[in-house]
């Protein structure tokens, strides 16, 4: 009996991964005919929404990635792990912190060019630049601490805390997701409270649709961001809310069901 149930469990794991796989598949022929088509009509390269598809396609590349090498390797090593399963953090922040970025540039209108595009631009990639470093630094020097990785690594869902380095990211994407979060929450608000006279000018022909965009892009941020930090202090086992088990994978729909919310769901969104 307990065969049997191990053997629907996997089963169920492998229609969950290769899911995931099959949507990421799906995304990135989409987001690849998209940039074929802004090249191939000559559109303006280094528009918003160009960016965001080329940081789309860096992200959805790395997530499928990560998925065939948990179902197609029978060993990976933790700075791959590590590297493959977080770094699409930092892209996923740099994707969203764009839209961020244009909403500045709607608001402040001809100041964007003369003074905000001076101060944001800088800033964003010095921010992200410095996440992306902070990750690779941090994954090499995870995989170097094998001794915890020994120690810990069959017991890497249920007692993640107890890993420093799992920990340090889980309160690092924490922060990451709130200031997503709290930006979305705040520039939402600003945009559905401009006056009537200045929609026009500032493009918002739906405030209300707007409105419950930026709302939603809070809650997934904002709920994320929670349970990344709950999970990081021990404050509360979330087994049904963690990503993935200790194997790398999806046991049930109810992980699957996060994983799209949190990571699919947003992307999908802007497209």
């Amino acid at each position: 009996m307990t065969t049997t149930n191990e053997g629907d469990v996997s089963a169920a794991e492998k229609v969950y991964t290769w899911t995931l796989v099959f949507m990421c598949v799906l995304l990135m022929l989409f987001l690849v005919v998209k940039l074929a088509m802004v090249f191939f009509n000559k559109s303006k390269v280094m528009a918003w929404s160009t960016c965001f598809y080329c940081l789309c396609l860096v992200w959805v590349t790395v997530r499928v990635s990560f998925w065939i090498s948990i179902e197609l390797r029978d060993r990976m090593t933790y700075l791959e792990l590590y590297l493959l399963y977080w770094f699409p953090t930092t892209i996923q922040f740099a994707n969203f912190a764009l839209l961020v970025l244009f909403y500045i540039q709607v608001i402040t209108g001809q100041a964007w060019r003369s003074t905000w595009r001076r101060v944001c631009l800088p800033l964003y990639f010095v921010l992200t630049l410095s996440m992306a470093t902070f990750t690779a630094i941090w994954a090499v020097n995870s995989n170097s601490s094998l001794q915890h990785a020994i120690r810990y690594g069959d017991e890497y869902d249920q007692d993640m805390f107890k890993i420093s380095a799992v920990r340090v990211q889980l309160e690092y994407s924490a922060i990451s997701f709130f200031v997503l979060s709290i930006l979305f929450a705040f520039f939402g608000w600003k945009l559905a409270h401009v006056d009537s006279s200045k929609r026009h000018r500032l493009l918002i022909s739906k405030p209300r649709s707007l409105a419950v965009f930026n709302s939603v892009l809070f809650l997934i941020f904002f709920t994320r961001s929670v349970r990344d930090f709950v999970t990081s202090q021990n404050w509360l086992r979330l087994s049904v809310a963690n990503p993935v088990d200790q194997f790398g994978q999806i046991p049930t729909f109810s992980y699957f069901a996060l994983f799209v919310v949190w990571d699919f769901v947003p992307t999908i969104l802007l497209l």
